[in-house]
């Protein structure tokens, strides 16, 4: 993964800085003289595993949610079953949440 970041990160400061508009680039525009691979390298780490916990965190709560409420997910399976198999699915009754 770091490697990966790193080569994104040479990419960008290889690009024009007055057309991009990317966080590498405003970073460096920003820290100057104070500007640091490791630094940078770290920070845009992080960003990725709070969007990838926040990303987790939202499924696993709607799943919980999913589950406390049974006639919700029958519906949704329903559904599901409806979209991609309606030819075996046209004699089956619509459900209702009610």
């Amino acid at each position: 993964m770091m490697a990966f970041i790193d080569n994104n990160v040479q990419r960008s400061l290889a690009a024009d800085s007055s057309t991009s508009e990317s966080f590498v680039s405003c970073y460096r525009d920003m820290a100057a003289e104070d500007f640091d691979m490791d630094d940078l390298n770290i920070i845009i780490r992080d960003l990725i595993v709070a969007g990838t916990e926040t990303s987790v965190t939202s499924i696993r709560w709607a799943l919980i949610a999913l589950a406390n409420h049974r006639r919700v997910l029958v519906q949704i399976n329903y559904y599901y079953f409806y979209l991609f198999f309606r030819p075996l699915a046209q004699n089956c009754r619509l459900l209702t949440l009610y």
